[in-house]
């Protein structure tokens, strides 16, 4: 297990010093950076019954739910709650980045998330010994993004400090279940396997994580104006925490879009990162400044090689009564979502509504037993900024 560690250590040490080389072609003397003026409410729900879930049927199992809201704005810039996260960025990322000649810093977003995990078989008031552990997080988010206008990279970074155990999961799914299934003689039953959740009572966790996107593909349909109808980005991403991983990602918009905002990130699961949604409004002299409609379909994929999930082999510190070993886990993963999006101006500048609808998302199997089976889910999100 130390091993282990210390491969993942070395390898999100790695991507540090990948950002440090970048950082390097600066020039010695710091010069002045962009910040995006935006406000942004962003509100989620993630759920795997149909319609949200469009393809294939429901399940009702594995990521079976999650819920969160937040805000962005520059005005949150100073608060002590982003002392952590800035600190560190600045240590991992540097100052060169985070504070560059040609960098865009968005605004920095702080956010509630819930996500549950159930296994199978709902009725079940014993643990299933081969099947994957009831599992509820409740974290507090903070977020930054850093774009290299020069090189067209972005840096998104995340920290959350939160806790497994709460029952919030259990009080918000059985009332869903309740509502639906007559007295509990048809599907969804009701949960019965709360108690044996990861962390029971309470466990506290955190997460830090690091992603670096380049797009590498625009097709324009006019520049002066912003439009263009492809775009595409490749990158990677590291986090130690309650998931400790290594990512590497793609991704392609298509459709009408606004080619400044290619930094639209879709990640239903990920780190709970729900969506970079902030806009790049650095401009040149001969573009547009006025903001552009857009409607289109979008996809990612993730390899992912997943050293530790609390989720499955349990939390450091609290109480876990059912966990997964290290054999009963699948470490090389995959995940990948698809879906459609519109953002819609309210005028020329900030003021618009975003609406996206994940029609399939998913993951491999994550347990490596004989109840092994890949899980799908859909989402809603909504933004409003201004």
């Amino acid at each position: 297990m130390k091993k282990l560690f210390f491969v993942l250590t070395f390898s999100l040490q790695y991507l540090a010093l990948s950002a440090q080389k970048i950082e390097n072609l600066y020039d010695e003397n710091p010069g002045p950076f962009q910040t995006d003026t935006i406000t942004t409410f962003e509100f989620y729900t993630d759920e795997d019954f149909n319609p949200l879930l469009l393809f294939p049927k429901a399940s009702d199992q594995n990521y079976t739910m999650g819920l969160g809201f937040g805000f962005s704005s520059l005005k949150f810039k100073s608060w002590f709650v982003f002392k952590p996260i800035t600190t560190l960025d600045n240590l991992i990322i540097g100052k060169k980045i985070t504070r560059g000649f040609s960098t865009t810093e968005l605004a920095p977003s702080i956010s509630i998330n819930g996500a549950a995990f159930t296994p199978d078989s709902l009725r079940a008031v014993d643990p299933v010994p081969n099947d994957r552990p009831y599992a509820f997080l409740l974290a507090l988010s903070t977020k930054r993004g850093y774009i290299d206008n020069d090189r067209d990279i972005v840096y998104k970074t995340e920290l959350n400090i939160g806790a497994f155990g709460l029952d919030i999961g259990k009080w918000v799914q059985t009332g869903i279940h309740k509502s639906m299934n007559d007295n509990n003689t048809k599907n969804p039953y009701n949960p019965e396997g709360w108690h044996n959740q990861i962390g029971k009572g309470f466990a506290p966790t955190f997460l830090y994580a690091l992603g670096i996107d380049k797009l590498i593909e625009s097709q324009s349909i006019n520049a002066r104006s912003n439009r263009s109808y492809f775009d595409m980005k490749l990158g990677g991403a590291g986090s130690m925490g309650y998931y400790t991983q290594l990512q590497a990602a793609a991704s392609f918009r298509f459709g009408l879009l606004d080619s400044r905002n290619w930094v639209r990130d879709f990640n239903p699961l990920g780190n709970m990162n729900k969506g970079l949604g902030r806009k790049n409004r650095n401009l040149l002299a001969s573009q547009s400044q006025k903001q552009q409609f857009e409607i289109y379909m979008f996809a990612a994929g993730r390899p992912t090689f997943m050293a530790y999930n609390a989720m499955l082999n349990g939390t450091i510190l609290g109480n876990s009564i059912h966990t997964l070993s290290w054999k009963e886990t699948r470490h090389f993963i995959m995940e990948w979502n698809t879906g459609i999006a519109t953002h819609i101006p309210l005028n020329d500048r900030n003021c618009a509504l975003d609406v996206s609808w994940i029609i399939n998302a998913g993951r491999t199997s994550e347990i490596n037993t004989d109840l092994a089976r890949a899980h799908y889910w859909g989402g809603i999100y909504l933004a409003a900024s201004w």
